[in-house]
């Protein structure tokens, strides 16, 4: 099967597709350069889907970094609501509930 540039994470300067496996290994690399735990690199995409938002990065910029359709897909495919978020809402329904705001 050919190699499709619009899946891999690393091209050469020109865009051409650089091989899956050096693809793979250079990824490799990269983490362990950085003394990060390895992370897959699709695994990897949808960690930044759901980071850069929360960081205050508009969806439209994300969608756009990652190559996606709209920013549509991007929400539905690639972001998660990590634990602290829903640590975050809960503890906003209580205080409403308590009164509070």
């Amino acid at each position: 099967m050919p190699a499709r540039p619009d899946l891999l994470v690393f091209t050469q300067p020109d865009g051409r597709p650089v091989d899956p496996r050096a693809d793979w290994q250079d990824w490799s690399d990269l983490l362990a350069g950085l003394g990060i735990d390895h992370v897959g690199t699709h695994g990897n995409r949808h960690g930044l889907a759901t980071m850069l938002p929360e960081d205050g990065t508009d969806i439209r910029v994300v969608r756009e970094l990652m190559r996606h359709a709209s920013p549509d897909f991007t929400r539905r495919a690639y972001q998660h609501v990590r634990v602290k978020l829903r640590r975050e809402a809960a503890d906003a329904i209580e205080r409403r509930l308590r009164g509070g705001r």
